[in-house]
């Protein structure tokens, strides 16, 4: 990726966003481009959210050669200078310090990229657009993660900090305004056809090929066209309701809050995975007044943690159940190495892959959840289950004679849990009227 016999002279005009403990460091050159520059001594020592010490050197290291792969892998794609900035290369500088009277180097990277003169999606206020403009924005973002995935990267931190809307005219035609760097809602035109939407930071994104995953057909350019809504509801309604998912502090696990018994996962996972999430949906007028939570609620002869019910012409129906565990009681290495396809549940032994080379093996304790996740599904009429013990998050759509269960092993992350938890009850209710035949 760095080539010893190219070198290159760079003059950075402007900072558009330095100092201590931000990472990567982001310049803009005097001709144009955008340089991203991985010195360890601007990363952070300490990672507060898993309260532990970091290497900022790995950490920096790790950066450039995952946004470094991205850049070069789809260098011969069409997303390259559209849904994502042109890729410049990749170069290595030497910067010398004095440390205790003596002259130390260090090698730094740095990559080299188009200037994107867009609005963070951050920056933007949703009350401020109209509706027509809103889902426009959210139609040209899932499509532009579509079409990465497409060509075989998956970004990993699609957060509205990554996301550069572009429209046909940013800014109005005061010269003030342009020079200020103010943008001028009035005469931007974020409902037009041809909004452009640039994705940025590929830090922590994977290229299929280095993993050995297969990208996705290209029929699915569109997936709110494709038959697949499902899959992407929760992206779209996720990043619509930003805001009001995103105001809740993200728990700091039990550091600071012990959460050792059931009743402490109970209550920290009410307060910071399922709030924020009902308030998402209460924010929307089609659902205010239409889900209802239930806590310890009884289905003779079985008490579920939470039950969540959906009003829908006068009749109130449980739509999905969450069940929780003491903390770390639940292995998720289990369900990983064994399962995603649909998966049988019945005897002994618990397949859990369509060749039936893996198992749940009868006794664990998998296994016992697995089968009280299912008693629930029947006595309770509902087809949706949620496992969690705080660290970990499970997801089970049952088919309708429940011989069969679609199974999801959550990334362990705040926000994804926020998300699939979101994206699982939004496909509950979509599903309301389904039952179990039996």
């Amino acid at each position: 990726m760095t080539d010893s016999r190219c070198t290159r002279i760079i003059t950075f005009e402007a900072e558009i966003r330095t100092g201590q403990d931000c990472g990567a460091q982001i310049l803009l050159t005097n001709d144009g481009f955008v340089a991203k520059i991985y010195d360890p001594v601007y990363y952070h020592c300490f990672d507060g959210f898993y309260k532990k010490s970091v290497d900022p050197t790995a950490t920096a290291d790790h950066d450039y050669r995952n946004e470094a792969n991205a850049y070069s892998a789809m260098m011969s794609s069409k997303v390259q200078g559209d849904i994502m900035p042109r890729y410049h290369g990749s170069w290595t500088f030497e910067i010398t310090a004095t440390i205790e009277g003596q002259q130390r180097s260090r090698d730094v990277r740095m990559i080299l990229m188009d200037h994107i003169s867009g609005i963070p999606m951050l920056d933007i206020e949703p009350e401020d657009l109209s509706c027509k403009a809103r889902k426009n924005i959210l139609y040209k973002v899932i499509e532009a993660k579509t079409d990465l995935r497409i060509a075989g990267l998956e970004h990993h931190d699609l957060e509205p900090r990554n996301i550069m809307v572009i429209p046909s005219s940013v800014y109005g035609s005061s010269s003030d305004d342009e020079l200020s760097g103010i943008p001028n809602y009035e005469t931007s035109t974020f409902e037009n056809a041809d909004l452009r939407v640039c994705i940025i930071d590929f830090a922590r994104s994977c290229v299929y090929k280095l993993v050995g995953k297969q990208r996705i057909a290209a029929e699915y350019h569109n997936p709110l066209k494709n038959g697949s809504k499902r899959t992407w509801y929760a992206d779209a309604y996720l990043l619509e309701h930003v805001a009001t998912l995103s105001k809740e502090p993200a728990p700091q696990l039990w550091w600071n809050r012990p959460a050792k018994s059931e009743a402490d996962v109970v209550s920290h996972s009410d307060m910071h995975l399922l709030h924020p999430v009902l308030g998402a949906l209460e924010s929307d007028e089609g659902f205010k007044g239409k889900i209802a939570k239930f806590q310890e609620f009884n289905i003779k002869p079985l008490r579920v943690d939470i039950a969540l019910n959906y009003k829908c012409y006068g009749d109130s129906k449980t739509v999905l159940m969450i069940e929780f565990k003491k903390a770390d009681l639940i292995d998720t290495c289990r369900f990983e190495n064994a399962l995603w396809q649909m998966s049988e549940l019945d005897g002994s032994c618990m397949p859990l892959v369509d060749n039936h080379k893996r198992y749940l093996l009868a006794g664990e304790t998998e296994e016992k959840l697995m089968k009280q996740a299912k008693a629930y599904a029947r006595v309770a009429r509902c087809l949706y289950i949620a496992l969690c013990d705080y660290q970990s998050l499970i997801l089970l759509k049952f088919s309708k004679d429940l011989s069969v269960v679609n199974v999801k092993v959550v990334d362990k992350n705040v926000t994804t849990f926020r998300r699939a938890m979101l994206g699982f009850l939004l496909t509950a209710i979509d599903d309301h009227d389904q039952v179990p035949a039996i």
